[in-house]
């Protein structure tokens, strides 16, 4: 008996494992049918990446009803689970870690449940809606979380999308995607190509949102800095392959820049201004990724000017530089 339940288990695992080869070789190998919408927009070229909160739906419908209306590539990664701990009884608002030092009362476990429970039904609604672009996310959601969410969404993208290039962006940022798809198609300066509105190092910060306590240097090497960034496809492979020994620091964007200077990749740094930074000015046609804090009624009036009174698609300068 014990040995036929071996076999059995051994069997199992085999196919399992067979089953997983499989579905990753047919992204390199199957030949996808294309729409017109999606030949117009870049779907080959490019796939959006916005990384939210679970609770943000009305930035995410903010966002379909504006720039992601007619791309079939963009796509919002969320946490599959909420953090069980209120905010008020962590050791931060941004983390997932209990203040063991703080006595949670029921009520207040009580009102959080049930938040928990209509953002649980909110998402829900949500993915019968918009499933397609919806892409839940193994880890537990919050701020300090947002490293791992972009390793985890640069590998959903490569098993679901054919795209050469991955442009990561927040809720809060608008994106001209048939401008930012044409810049990304002719910034050809080889493999491993990382494309921000700058690359710059940055002081290390030990208190407040964005604290580092795991960085033990005064200045962060390098990172990118705007309102968006975007990576090759071979970049955002090494990223995913290497997910597990990769470390998380603060941020994604300090992250990115740490892996990049701490591995053995030659990577190509490409300054833009089209990856504008703050000043959340849509209507500069060198423009096609600008944040931040761009509200509902923003993102629809950019929407409206880029196409109604239309803007010029020349693509903007950009400086190339080799790590």
């Amino acid at each position: 008996m014990a040995t036929s339940r071996s076999k059995i288990l051994a069997l199992s695992v085999l196919l399992t494992g067979a089953m997983l080869f499989f579905k990753l070789a047919g992204d390199e190998l199957h030949s996808r049918q294309v729409s017109t919408s999606d030949v117009h927009s870049g779907t080959e070229t490019i796939a959006v990446l916005v990384l939210t909160s679970r609770s943000h739906k009305t930035q995410r419908d903010s966002i379909r009803q504006s720039w992601a209306k007619g791309h079939s590539n963009v796509y919002f990664v969320i946490g599959d689970r909420d953090c069980l701990t209120p905010p008020n009884y962590r050791t931060s608002p941004v983390v997932c870690m209990p203040d063991l030092q703080k006595r949670i009362p029921t009520l207040d476990i009580l009102a959080w449940q049930a938040e928990l429970r209509k953002i649980e039904g909110e998402i829900n609604a949500e993915l019968q809606q918009n499933r397609q672009d919806m892409w839940l996310v193994n880890m537990e959601d919050s701020y300090r979380g947002l490293a791992r969410k972009l390793k985890l969404a640069y590998e959903r993208a490569i098993i679901e999308t054919d795209a050469s290039w991955f442009l990561k962006v927040d809720d809060d940022t608008y994106v001209d995607v048939p401008l930012t798809t044409k810049i990304l198609q002719d910034a050809k300066f080889g493999q491993n190509r990382f494309v921000a509105n700058s690359f710059r190092p940055g002081a290390v910060l030990r208190a407040g949102k964005w604290a580092e306590h795991a960085f033990d240097e005064d200045i962060y090497p390098s990172y990118p800095h705007g309102a968006g960034h975007a990576i090759t496809r071979d970049l955002a492979t090494y990223v995913s392959l290497h997910k597990n020994s990769l470390f998380e620091y603060q941020g994604e964007d300090v992250s990115m820049g740490i892996w990049i200077h701490q591995g053995p990749l030659e990577v190509d740094f490409i300054s833009s201004v089209a990856f504008e930074g703050h000043d959340g000015n849509c209507e500069n046609a060198s423009r096609a990724v600008i944040g931040h804090d761009i509200s509902h009624k923003k993102m629809l009036s950019c929407k409206h000017f880029r196409d109604i009174e239309g803007i010029s698609r020349n693509v903007p300068i950009m400086r190339a530089s080799a790590r």
